[in-house]
């Protein structure tokens, strides 16, 4: 079975959750990870990314390139209205 992940917000009324779900779930189909599953009143569920963690320093420099690489895929993404 695959996990998921749970995201609660706050900060409402500060935030278009509209759009940043519409935005999120365009985001995922175009870079194909992690999945958009759904939306509830103050929150989304979404796919959760086995064995990925937060790089620190070391791993920034270690792996520039290729985040290059993934940004300039990400930045030909043009956002829904």
């Amino acid at each position: 079975a695959s996990s998921v992940l749970v995201r609660v917000f706050g900060a409402e009324g500060l935030i278009d959750r509209e759009k940043e779900t519409r935005t999120f779930a365009a985001v995922s189909k175009h870079l194909g990870k992690p999945a958009f599953l759904g939306r509830f009143d103050n929150g989304r569920v979404e796919e959760f990314l086995e064995n990925h963690a937060t790089l620190g320093l070391p791993g920034l420099r270690a792996h520039a390139k290729g985040i290059a690489g993934a940004l300039r895929f990400l930045h030909d993404f043009e956002a829904p209205p």
